[in-house]
């Protein structure tokens, strides 16, 4: 480099070399150049990186300010946006089809290739947990807006809505984790330039810290529950009372299919866990799938079309508190249900229950399909614990029995706990 740009006075200066080109670096934005030949044709240049390549584009042909050509100022404006456009992963010349491109890129047209593309590799719950946040009817304004369009207040204004109008400070905060991981997945992919920012960072989840449930039911509102859900009709009515009496997750059962029940055996064939999980029935849970309706060709046990799960236990949910509160009122009871209660809190139900019959832990967790934890847990210990898992279930099988007639206290008390 012969010399370095300063001002128009280093330009006026400039002689041409006596044969080929010489190039100049301008002082201020060093991604712009001059370069000049023997003929004089002085041309601006900005050189730069273009996705991890060398490029170069032309500015045009030096002049002063007030005549013909780019001046020195205007080329370095110029080279200045044109760095700031590379950056983003815009090329100046192809700037126009690279917008419409960009347009093309809605949030439905993204999220429908990130489900297909990264969340279908996941398990099947998560998969269907990424499909449902990111399909939710909150999300419908966002559909044919370009995600690069998507800003953060959107996204602070969507998860206020959720946890302040909706009052679901958890559904919010899984919400965000889900917008989330799928904005990030945006900008590792390029579909977000690497100037622009992720809507979703430095957004807050509404709840800081999730505080684990301790709601778990009384004899009482075992009788009271199993009462009403045996008033209603299936699906939601007997869904309910096997829920209760095998503990086990709501999405295990909505995905129950016949050919996984073997005599006093269910053998969960898709479960949170991944993992093979097999439920010892009892008599009672028995009972109640004798009692189900089987319908044509129909491989669910809970279904309304015989071809998918059975869903809205949100809407059935507050139906079947409405009967509660009614029967509560119908047999002058107090002291039932009056905190706020989930399905899942019936596996917590049945694993406090138990844990007072002095049913082992480690039982119990058997029961509820949860991770082993420990190298010897989860790699060495290959026991089904398939005894000790009858003999709990069978416990509880008779407890409840006793609590639905009326007689809980006559309770067994197993084995000492560790």
């Amino acid at each position: 480099m012969a010399a370095t740009i300063k001002s128009d006075a280093t330009l006026r200066a400039i002689k041409p070399p006596a044969s080929g080109r010489v190039f100049y670096r301008d002082q201020r934005v060093p991604s712009l150049q001059l370069q000049v030949t023997s003929r004089g044709t002085m041309t601006w240049y900005v050189v730069a990186k273009f996705q991890g390549k060398a490029a170069r584009f032309n500015l045009g042909h030096y002049g002063q300010a007030s005549g013909a050509g780019v001046s020195l100022e205007d080329a370095r404006e110029a080279a200045q946006v044109h760095a700031e456009k590379l950056r983003a992963g815009i090329h100046p010349h192809r700037e126009q089809e690279d917008a419409e491109v960009r347009r093309k890129d809605t949030f439905a047209a993204v999220r429908d290739r990130f489900l297909r593309v990264y969340a279908a590799k996941k398990k099947p719950r998560t998969h269907v947990a990424y499909k449902q946040a990111l399909e939710s009817k909150r999300l419908q304004a966002w559909e044919q807006k370009p995600v690069y369009e998507i800003t953060r207040k959107d996204v602070i204004d969507l998860i206020d809505q959720i946890a302040e109008q909706d009052e679901k400070l958890i559904m919010a905060n899984r919400q965000l984790a889900y917008l989330r991981k799928f904005f990030n997945w945006c900008a590792e992919k390029g579909i977000l330039a690497e100037s622009e920012s992720v809507p979703t960072d430095r957004v807050k989840p509404p709840l800081a810290k999730e505080q684990p449930r301790t709601r778990w039911l009384s004899v009482a509102e075992i009788k009271l529950l199993w009462e009403v859900a045996g008033g209603q009709d299936y699906p939601f009515g007997p869904f309910v009372q096997l829920m209760l009496a095998t503990g086990q997750r709501r999405d295990e059962l909505v995905n129950m299919q016949w050919v996984d029940v073997d005599g006093d055996r269910w053998t969960q064939s898709d479960n949170k866990g991944g993992r093979a999980h097999i439920v010892p029935l009892h008599p009672l849970a028995k009972g109640i799938l004798a009692d189900l309706p089987r319908f044509k060709n129909a491989t669910l046990l809970f279904s309304t079309t015989t071809t998918t799960p059975v869903s809205g236990f949100s809407k059935y949910k507050k139906r079947l508190d409405k009967a509660i509160a009614a029967a509560k009122v119908q047999h002058k009871l107090e002291g039932v249900f009056d905190a706020h209660w989930t399905l899942h809190d019936l596996r917590r139900t049945m694993t406090t229950h138990l844990r007072q019959m002095r049913i082992d832990r480690d039982v119990c967790s058997r029961l509820l399909n949860h991770a082993p934890k420990g190298i010897t847990a989860k790699v060495y210990d290959q026991w089904e614990m398939l005894d000790e898992k009858t003999e709990a279930m069978n416990a509880w099988g008779s407890f409840l029995e006793r609590t639905i007639n009326g007689n809980p206290d006559n309770v067994v008390k197993l084995r000492t706990s560790k």
